[in-house]
């Protein structure tokens, strides 16, 4: 017996529609998953200038030789905040030995927003505010809050968090990039003082 056109139809509507939508999880699965390069460096961190919350302006590249800890987030958004006690702790202990934090705000979010928060948990490393997005474009379109993007010595972001995470998970990944010396550009480590 055969089967109408209608319902032939009908069937590869629902079946498009599941590939739809299974593609739209995954996409949203990659969003959400924290992306680790595997030790393989992706990209050179972005030279940017920006300002601080009370209009000063900053430029990434004097971090440079340092490893950073890129962190967008928003004053009004759970997970940014549930975590703030976790990188001003990671500030603290590994500040010293060549860690910094970073953190910048998106356009959505607003600088009297952000300049509470900073006041209320005494964030001891930069803010800095993306007013007109160009950090987010400039990191991959960053759109969800938190993000935080891990950089090396040598400028290269080589982890990617999407989502909070916790000081020990934070630890695991920043104590081997400051063990490691900083190259010079020929990729040899610098001569020892």
């Amino acid at each position: 017996m055969s089967q109408s056109p209608s319902l032939r139809g009908g069937r590869a509507g629902v079946a498009l529609s599941g590939l739809v939508l299974v593609a739209l999880l995954g996409l949203a699965t990659w969003l959400w998953w924290p992306q680790d390069s595997g030790g393989v460096l992706r990209m050179n961190m972005p030279s940017l200038t920006l300002s601080d919350l009370s209009g000063q302006e900053l430029d990434l590249d004097r971090y440079r030789g340092r490893v950073l800890l890129v962190n967008f987030w928003a004053s009004d958004c759970p997970g940014c905040i549930a975590e703030l006690p976790e990188l001003i702790r990671l500030q603290q202990i590994y500040g010293e030995r060549g860690l910094q934090v970073i953190g910048i705000g998106l356009p959505s979010d607003s600088v009297e927003g952000e300049q509470a928060v900073a006041s209320y948990y005494h964030i001891p490393y930069p803010l800095l505010f993306d007013a007109r997005g160009e950090a987010a474009r400039a990191f991959g379109e960053v759109q969800l809050t938190p993000t935080t993007f891990l950089v090396n010595r040598e400028g290269k972001i080589v982890y990617r968090q999407v989502g909070e995470a916790r000081l020990a998970s934070w630890e695991r990944r920043i104590q081997p990039l400051l063990a490691a010396p900083l190259r010079s550009a020929a990729g040899a480590a610098p001569a020892a003082q």
